[in-house]
Parts: C-alpha cells; sequence; structure tokens
C-alpha cells in the first residue's frame, strides 16, 4: 500500500520565504489598518469633547511661617498635609460656590491637588478639569481661600499668592503618534502570525519536486519548465494512450496538460463510475496536481484510492502552476 509522509516532510525555506515576500503587500495593509485604528480612535478619543482632555491651572503661593515660643518657625506643613488641608471643607464648599454649583465636594477634591516640591515657603496649587473655564473658576476661588487661610492659622503670618493662575493649559499628554505607530506593529505582527499559521496548515503543493518528495512520485514538472516536453517524451514514450486523473474535484482538459503528440488522452476523474475500467485499460497513468489549490489531502486519497484499485501511477504533472514563483524558486 503506498504511504504518504505528508505529518514528517521538511520545511523547504525558500519557498517559504518567497511565498512571504510576495504577501508583504498584506503585512503593509495590515500595518495600516492597525495604525488607522489603533491610532485613529486613540486620537478620536483625546479631540472628542471631554473625552479625555484636561486642563490644569497652576497657582503659586509663597507661605510666610511664624514662629513658636522657642522662636522656630511652624514648617511642618509638608506634602502630605497640604493635600489633606486643601480638600477639606474650607475648601471645597468655596470652590462649589466659586462653580455655581456644578460640582460636588468630592468631585472639587478629585480636580484639585496641591503639593509641595524642593522648597517649603511656596505651595503649588493645580485645578485640573475636562473644561479649562472650570479649572479657572477653581483655581480663583482657591487662592482667595488660600490668602483667607494663612490669616486664621497661627501658624502662618501670611499666605500671599505670587503667581495666579492665568490660563488653563492643556495637559492632556495626546501621543497620537505614539498610538499610529502601535497600532502599526500590532496590525504588522498580528497579520504576521495569522500568515505564518495558515502556510503551517496549507497542504498545497507549489512546486513539481514538493509532489516527489511528498508522494514519491516521479514528476513531469510543470508545462511552463523548459524540460516538460522532454519529460513527457521519455516518461511516456512506450504508452499509446494516457489516462489522466485530476487529484481532486476540478475538471482539467487533458489537450491543455500533457504534451504527448499523438497519444491518446483519457480524461477520468475518480469520480466518474466507469472511471477505474477506463484507467485500466490505457497503458499510463498521469495525476494532475493544480498547484496552491489546498487540495494536498485530496490528492492524497485520489493516491491511496487508485492503490486500492491496484493502478500505479506512472507521473504526476502540475498544473496551473505559478509561472513566477517557479522561476525564483529555482534561479541560482
Amino acid at each position: 500500500m503506498w504511504e504518504c509522509e505528508y505529518s514528517v516532510e521538511p520545511m523547504d525555506y525558500r519557498l517559504f520565504l518567497l511565498r512571504l515576500v510576495r504577501k508583504l503587500w498584506v503585512l503593509v495593509a495590515a500595518a495600516l489598518v492597525g495604525a488607522v485604528v489603533i491610532g485613529g480612535g486613540y486620537y478620536a478619543y483625546h479631540m472628542l469633547p471631554g473625552g479625555g482632555r484636561t486642563y490644569q491651572t497652576e497657582s503659586i503661593c509663597y507661605l510666610d511661617f511664624a514662629e513658636d515660643g522657642a522662636g522656630e518657625p511652624y514648617e511642618f506643613f509638608n506634602y502630605y498635609t497640604w493635600n489633606e488641608v486643601i480638600h477639606t471643607d474650607f475648601f471645597m464648599h468655596a470652590v462649589c460656590e466659586q462653580t455655581g454649583g456644578k460640582l460636588t465636594a468630592d468631585q472639587a477634591a478629585c480636580y484639585t491637588a496641591a503639593t509641595i516640591d524642593s522648597d517649603v515657603r511656596y505651595l503649588y496649587i493645580r485645578c485640573t478639569t475636562p473644561d479649562p473655564d472650570l479649572s479657572l473658576r477653581m483655581a480663583k476661588a482657591l487662592e482667595q481661600c488660600i490668602a483667607e487661610f494663612g490669616d486664621a492659622q497661627k501658624e502662618f503670618r501670611s499666605i500671599t499668592v505670587v503667581k495666579a493662575a492665568a490660563e488653563a493649559k492643556d495637559n492632556s499628554n495626546i501621543r497620537t503618534s505614539n498610538a499610529v505607530i502601535l497600532g502599526g506593529f500590532i496590525g504588522f505582527f498580528t497579520a504576521l502570525f495569522a500568515m505564518l499559521a495558515l502556510m503551517a496548515a496549507d497542504t498545497s503543493v507549489y512546486l513539481p519536486a514538493t509532489l516527489e518528495r511528498r508522494f514519491h512520485l516521479v514528476t513531469l514538472g510543470a508545462r511552463s519548465m523548459k524540460e516538460f516536453a522532454a519529460n513527457c517524451q521519455y516518461l511516456l514514450r512506450d504508452a499509446e494512450t494516457v489516462a489522466l486523473i485530476p487529484s481532486d474535484d476540478s475538471p482539467i482538459p487533458g489537450e491543455s496538460v500533457l504534451n504527448c503528440g499523438k497519444k491518446e488522452i483519457v480524461f477520468a476523474p475518480i469520480t466518474r463510475e466507469d472511471a477505474y475500467d477506463k484507467i485500466r485499460a490505457c497503458d499510463a497513468v498521469v495525476l494532475s496536481v493544480r498547484a496552491g489549490a489546498h487540495n494536498g489531502r485530496q490528492t492524497q486519497r485520489t493516491i491511496e484510492q487508485l492503490a486500492r484499485q491496484g493502478i500505479s501511477v506512472t507521473a504526476a504533472v502540475l498544473v496551473e502552476e505559478d509561472e513566477r514563483l517557479l522561476r525564483a524558486y529555482y534561479r541560482k
């Protein structure tokens, strides 16, 4: 019984790379689609009103600390202390009134931050909201409150706003170019992995050499190859009638496949009831295999069925071949 070593067939890296190169346009298209979808989606999200854009104001206050009983200044107001203080009801209620009740105290607290950097005498108050006008109104309310807070606390002689908020700058940090590049990479590699998976699962035959290696059949080659006519004349030299059997369900006219001179060509698909009798009556049997047709399993099944009927395949021929691929593959 005929045996196929398809499962242990070695990988043809040259053929694999040639097929991959010819599909580069797919990778480029996938990269462009990924860039447009991810980069465009990212851009649209941040550019739509309220869709992620934020506007920040910054007020700088000078803290004039008072002295305690020992003559030391009260400098225990640090970053953590101010973040707690700025979110107290004293400040948040003033912000809510200034904004006309558009914000609750909790919302105002989420939009507000106070920080001390390297110098404890300078306090930075920042308001960050999706609306530049809202950020400015909050900043003005906090600037007024901070001065009142300094007058009411014994730890300070005064708190002065040395730089009032004049504008709400866009601090959304939108990185559309990064999103576009990321989308391009995702699209490219997603398509690449998909192509690799499809190629690995592809049972198609692209080369006459694959027919010989995979199915152990003598091969006439392909009609576009220079040696095809000589192979037909030699391998079919003693045959007066030649049975041409398609390896799958596609009809292939015998006259357009073989170069056999005046030999009689009998087209005999095995799906016909009288096919086996016609095949046995012929002097030679040629199996035609369509190139790149994802028909490797069908070809295997056809050869197995012929073997069950006691019919030996004289030679195989590759039809509908990709001439450019063949030329590139056999080029030095």
